[in-house]
């Protein structure tokens, strides 16, 4: 009986040993995998160079996926340590999930407000959900608290730049650019800035020099086409929308551009087939697509017109000229009166005092009236009525002869 109880004991003792080998190697995993993000992280805060600048592939967002649902583990082992909320809002940041990152970073600080890094990540999570001030603040609070590192230099002369503190954002992007002279993002801020002092000369040489650096600049060719085209140098314009289209991933905007600037030149059609597909790959350029309904309008294309102009309208409601337009159209060409009497009314909103529109409006409404009384009975009897009454007018006549 004694050999037995050891047994059994030696049993138990057995699968006790086993359950604590297999838990230590799960903490040691975590161990070993939170030491490899550790070092991911605190890579990814040196200082960028021109080869950091590629985007991440699908891989990499693999990656961080899984990076941080095993980070949810290890704060749900560890709830108050700010260092993981710290990580984890890194790995947010990086996956383009900014909120969640917002919310980790704020977690982090409520934690542990010591931590200068801490300030630079809140604000690049304000950054990109373009609240300026907000990152503003909190850089300038990184700063305080020691962060020195050229990434918080290049993000405070971008924040005094939309803070339109233009002096303090030269300076900053100054000491970025003598560590960092082939960087074009700080050739783009400093080339909005000189056009924001009406330096019209720098701010197009360093905007240049921007897309020298980095031949798909979006945002470096909007702003010099833009230049060009509200300055009337509309060929100078069309050389950088061509460019930009050739250059860049397809952007509607840059074939408005060069519709604008056609347009501009006088070539009317060949503007209209620019702004036609700036229209089909961003409706909410409701510029092009007014244009594009104008346009069929002179051609008398009035089914197209219709297309375009309420296609505008769900962008763009507030366009008195566009109502009263698509409502003359409805009224005389596609003869659907309820339509043409809403767009009447919606212009008439938009000016009470217009005594046109106010005449419009009954022209319509009696026309409405009259379709529904058409078919009602009574329209069948008084039209009896009226063929009797012509013909009985037809006998006199002719008894008269």
């Amino acid at each position: 009986m004694p050999l037995k109880k050891i047994v059994i004991d030696t049993e138990n003792f057995a699968i006790l040993a086993v359950k604590l080998v297999a838990m230590a190697l799960k903490k040691l995993v975590k161990f070993i995998v939170l030491i490899h993000i550790s070092y991911l992280l605190l890579t990814s805060c040196q200082p960028q160079t021109q080869e950091q600048a590629a985007p991440l592939p699908t891989q990499e967002e693999e990656r961080l996926a899984k990076q941080i649902s095993y980070m949810n583990e290890v704060i749900e082992d560890y709830p108050n340590v700010a260092d993981y909320y710290f990580r984890r809002a890194v790995l947010n940041l990086e996956a383009k999930k900014e909120n969640l990152a917002q919310r980790d970073i704020d977690q982090a600080i409520a934690l542990d407000s010591n931590k200068a890094e801490y300030y630079f990540v809140k604000a690049k999570t304000h950054e990109i959900k373009e609240e300026y001030d907000k990152a503003l603040t909190s850089v300038k609070k990184a700063e305080e608290k020691g962060f020195v590192q050229i990434e918080a230099d290049m993000l405070m002369g971008k924040m005094y730049y939309h803070a339109k503190d233009f002096s303090k954002a030269m300076t900053y992007l100054g000491k970025v650019q003598e560590i960092l002279p082939n960087l074009a993002e700080v050739h783009y801020y400093r080339g909005l800035t000189y056009f924001q002092t009406q330096d019209t000369t720098n701010a197009v040489s360093y905007l240049n020099k921007a897309i020298e650096l980095k031949k798909d600049y979006k945002e470096a060719y909007r702003a010099l086409i833009d230049l060009y085209n509200n300055y009337g140098a509309y060929k100078i314009a069309l050389r950088y929308t061509s460019e930009a289209i050739r250059n860049c991933e397809k952007d509607a905007y840059f074939y408005y551009a060069h519709g604008r600037a056609l347009w501009n030149l006088k070539s009317i059609d060949s503007a209209m087939v620019l702004y036609s597909q700036a229209f089909d790959l961003d409706a909410t350029i409701w510029q092009a697509g007014y244009q594009l309904g104008l346009y069929c309008v002179n051609k008398k294309n009035y089914v197209k017109a219709e297309q375009y102009l309420s296609k505008v309208l769900v962008q763009k409601p507030d366009i008195e000229q566009g109502h009263y337009l698509l409502a003359a159209i409805y009224e005389y060409h596609l003869k659907q009166l309820t339509d043409a009497l809403r767009h009447y009314q919606r212009a008439q909103l938009m000016d009470k005092e217009n005594e046109q529109i106010a005449a419009d409006i009954r022209r319509v409404v009696r026309k409405i009236e009259y379709e529904e009384y058409k078919k009602s009975p009574q329209y069948m009897l008084d039209l009896l009525r009226k063929q009797k009454e012509e013909q009985l007018q037809q006998l006199q006549k002719r008894d008269s002869l």
